[in-house]
């Protein structure tokens, strides 16, 4: 190792800092002749839990690395890969402290141990609007370098991303909404350049595919995931995707798609779900299946995933909770994506649609 020129040890470095930071943090640990070189690498890939105090150390640590002298060595490092799990809104709203950490408590910061001192306490914020305005600050921070995105977001009512650019970006991951009412809330005007110009694969996590807001802002989409979709809009949009237009003056939203993956949420707790719940969720389910017997490109319809224990609702009438298994599902995901392997879009030729003839839901998707 002493003998390796520093431009492969840091293209070394760079292929290893691939787990959110982990390993960067070790590498810079070492010796101070590792710590040097994995600096310009050590905010390859982020992983942050989403606490206040975490988020405003990274922000510090940052800013310290942007304003270094060039003339001392210091490379600042870029963040081409982020995971974000963004806090909960409290079940008690009259409760505004959006952390628990202790302030003796020494964290793991994007390759950095940083320990907190008085100045952290400002990270007590009045209100969950201010903690998402946290977010998007840190957001924008990185907006131009991102290459991925995973924004885990378990209370989707206050919009995350809605007008930041990402003029790199290539793969996104993160959570809709899921009610039409919802859209302008959520998404940006469809006006001015678009806001993912690089972005080819898109995967939300649940809610619903607004066609219109994703055929502006993401032009170049070439393979498309919706996870835990529930069928609130109907597949209506998911038809509007792959149809073959009639005029040419209209062509089908995204010219460059390959590929569109739909998976089906889990279906109500049969034994607490006679009633409508389970009605509806089988209709929508056969209407899905239905309508993608002619699409234009592949589409691929796989068995809901399985759920933990505590992951099930009380009353069937609501979704399920997307709980710590589902997030450790999600960042392995990601960190296969990084290391260049399919992750989430890998798929069963034996789910595909076009392998199956008539509307006769198969057995696989009859889970209840």
């Amino acid at each position: 190792m002493e003998k390796l020129p520093v431009e492969l040890l840091i293209h070394i470095f760079r292929s290893a800092s691939v787990d959110g930071g982990y390993t960067a943090c070790s590498l810079s640990l070492v010796c101070t002749q590792f710590r040097d070189v994995v600096r310009p690498v050590r905010f390859h890939s982020v992983a942050l839990d989403g606490s206040p105090i975490r988020l405003n150390r990274f922000l510090d640590i940052l800013e310290r690395e942007s304003t270094a002298s060039p003339t001392g060595g210091r490379v600042p490092s870029k963040v081409r890969h982020l995971f974000v799990q963004i806090a909960s809104l409290a079940s008690n709203k009259d409760d505004h402290n959006w952390s628990n950490d202790s302030p003796d408590d020494i964290h793991n910061t994007g390759g950095s141990t940083v320990q907190t001192t008085e100045r952290d306490q400002r990270t007590s914020l009045t209100s969950y609007e201010d903690y998402i305005a946290l977010v998007r600050a840190v957001l924008r921070l990185l907006a131009a370098d991102l290459h991925t995105l995973v924004l885990f977001q378990h209370n989707h009512a206050h919009p995350v991303i809605k007008g930041i650019s990402f003029p790199s970006l290539h793969e996104l991951t993160f959570r809709a909404c899921r009610k039409p009412i919802d859209e302008d809330y959520e998404f940006s005007p469809l006006e001015g350049p678009p806001l993912y110009p690089s972005l080819s694969r898109l995967h939300l996590l649940s809610g619903e595919l607004s066609v219109d807001h994703w055929a502006y802002h993401a032009p170049n989409l070439t393979h498309i995931r919706v996870s835990n979709y529930s069928g609130w809009r109907g597949p209506t949009e998911f038809a509007r995707v792959h149809e073959i237009a009639e005029d040419a003056a209209d062509p089908r939203p995204f010219q460059q798609l390959q590929q569109m993956i739909i998976q089906p949420t889990v279906p109500p707790h049969v034994r607490r779900a006679h009633g409508l719940p389970f009605v509806r969720y089988r209709r929508n389910l056969r209407v899905l299946w239905a309508t993608q017997a002619e699409a234009s490109i592949p589409v691929y319809i796989p068995p809901p995933r399985e759920l933990e224990p505590q992951e099930r609702p009380e009353d069937p009438r609501q979704s399920p909770e997307l709980g710590l298994s589902h997030v450790r599902t999600v960042r392995l995901n990601w960190e296969d994506r990084i290391e260049g392997r399919l992750g989430c879009w890998d798929v069963s030729e034996k789910h595909a649609r076009g392998t199956f003839e008539g509307n006769i839901l198969p057995l696989y998707l009859m889970t209840w």
